[in-house]
């Protein structure tokens, strides 16, 4: 049940991140495909395809899989930060899973509908 605070339009491909250097290595607990959050390195997530995951009614969703090396025993809070094609910043939206437990992998989908949202970035995970 996604929560947004912005929305977007038209779809695209989303960069991947990975994590920063220096960050700490948990290689090793999280499956192929998956990179650790440079935000909290006990989180992994990999992009989802738009075949893999649910979009209605907005026009632009991202999907992501997620999940937490400790779990979350709380929730699990993902942001994201929406820009144009330009890189002009146009709003954040954010999903929250609830409680994770460790190992499990949550599927969490960003709604958008801010007119010209081209890219989207993590920019804040909270496993609380």
């Amino acid at each position: 049940m996604p929560a947004s605070s912005a929305s977007a339009a038209a779809s695209v491909a989303v960069p991947t991140t990975t994590a920063a250097p220096g960050a700490p290595s948990l290689a090793g607990w999280y499956p192929a495909g998956f990179a650790v959050s440079p935000l909290d390195p006990t989180v992994a997530y990999r992009w989802m395809s738009k075949n893999q995951f649910r979009c209605d009614p907005a026009p632009r969703c991202w999907g992501l899989q997620v999940l937490a090396k400790d779990g979350c025993v709380s929730d699990l809070t993902i942001e994201l930060s929406l820009a144009d094609g330009a890189g002009a910043l146009l709003g954040t939206v954010f999903d929250t899973a609830g409680v994770v437990r460790a190992g499990q992998q949550a599927t969490m989908v960003f709604e958008v509908d801010t007119s010209g949202a081209q890219n989207a970035e993590i920019t804040k995970v909270s496993c609380t």
